[in-house]
């Protein structure tokens, strides 16, 4: 059978398509958690993000880094579609060469990129959505970067190394205010990138130092207040068969035991149902919280207290169903069956040993000062 032979070309049409990928999901949080993994796979030690939502002005979205910059070739793939770049799937965030446009594209419509390498001129590349649309094509602005473009980064924090994003025309900001967003980004950062900050990286929101919040309370750093650790009840790796291969892979699971408060304080602290669950980090980096995985922790007010980490290298991307935006899982069913098995059964011990301990309290707080009175007569009466 002869082969059919097509010439028509079929490219996507590019105002659509950017349109479209405008709605991936992404809420303004994890899309800047998104950006922050690209500085942080260029190996900085501190990243600056800066919020200006003057309504004067245009909006924009900052962020700075001291990472080691790129060069011409990496800053053609940054702002391209499915880029090819080399990375370390065990230890880089990024994984499928979407992150920068799609979580750039969620808030803003113009992202302006000024990068330098030690000891090479800076470079800058810039995206239009507005001009894609005008004009129907993928093109975007590159080359070596004008004066008023060096002068710009500087002024902004960018020396002999380092890259800054910029995001402008931002019309898809979900917060309102500048300080909720602050101070939500702020915790969710804490959160999100708990590992690095504790192995020495800084980043910044609004010139304002971002603390760890560590929801397995492993330091007591969860308030000030409170600061009881947690106990760690389990830690163990976990092996799994790579499909179609012979190569096995391992994933770790820490199950934590949290401090018991009394009710008010705990939720105070959200220590309750809601936060119950996995807290998965792919490479270190948290993708899902409190995640019941499909139904495989059923949450339980004697569970108020415990939550599990699973831990997992990129090399575990298609077992553990990640997708581009990372933030969700979708595990295939044997590491479902692994945990099903090998975690809830342990997960269930501590449900069981929890309900126990709150009876014993409860028997303890019943009143018995009646029984006391009455016993207390009987004694006196007693000839």
């Amino acid at each position: 059978m002869d082969t059919i032979k097509y010439n028509k070309e079929n490219t996507p049409n590019a105002s659509k398509l950017m349109e479209s990928l405008r709605y991936s999901g992404y809420d303004n949080n994890i899309a800047i958690s998104d950006l922050i993994d690209n500085s942080l796979d260029a190996n900085a030690i501190n990243v600056n993000v800066e919020i200006n939502l003057d309504s004067k002005r245009d909006s924009y979205i900052m962020i700075v880094d001291d990472g080691v910059g790129m060069d011409e070739e990496t800053l053609g793939q940054a702002l391209r579609l499915g880029s090819v770049t080399h990375r370390n799937i065990e230890s880089d965030l990024g994984r499928f060469g979407m992150g920068m446009v799609t979580a750039s594209i969620s808030i803003a419509k113009r992202v302006e990129v000024f990068t330098k390498q030690k000891d090479k001129p800076m470079l800058t590349s810039i995206m239009d959505i507005d001009e894609m649309a005008k004009n129907n094509n993928f093109n975007i602005y590159r080359e070596k970067s004008t004066p008023e473009e060096v002068k710009f980064a500087q002024l902004n924090g960018l020396e002999d190394f380092g890259t800054v994003l910029v995001l402008r025309k931002c019309d898809k900001l979900t917060k309102p205010g500048i300080v909720e967003f602050k101070d939500s980004l702020k915790k969710d950062i804490g959160e999100t990138y708990r590992y690095f900050l504790r192995s020495g990286k800084k980043i910044k929101v609004n010139g304002e130092l971002v603390e760890i919040v560590d929801p397995m309370w492993t330091d007591g750093t969860l308030t000030e207040e409170y600061k009881q650790k947690s106990e760690i009840f389990s830690d163990e790796k976990y092996e799994i068969k790579i499909d179609g291969t012979d190569k096995k892979e391992t994933f770790t699971v820490k199950i934590y035991i949290l401090p018991k408060f009394d009710q008010v304080i705990m939720r105070k602290l959200k220590i309750g149902i809601k936060n119950q669950g996995f807290y998965i980090l792919r490479n270190y980096r948290q993708i899902s919280k409190s995640d019941d995985l499909g139904g495989i922790w059923n949450k339980d007010p004697h569970l108020n207290n415990i939550r599990a980490e699973i831990i997992f290298s990129g090399t575990l991307d298609l077992a553990m169903g990640i997708n581009y935006t990372k933030h969700s899982i979708k595990p295939i069913q044997a590491v479902i069956d692994k945990l099903q098995n090998d975690i809830m059964s342990q997960i269930q011990t501590l449900a069981g040993r929890n309900k126990k301990d709150s009876r014993r309290e409860s028997v303890k707080d019943l009143n018995f000062s009646e029984a006391e009175k009455l016993k207390i007569q009987l004694a006196k009466n007693d000839f």
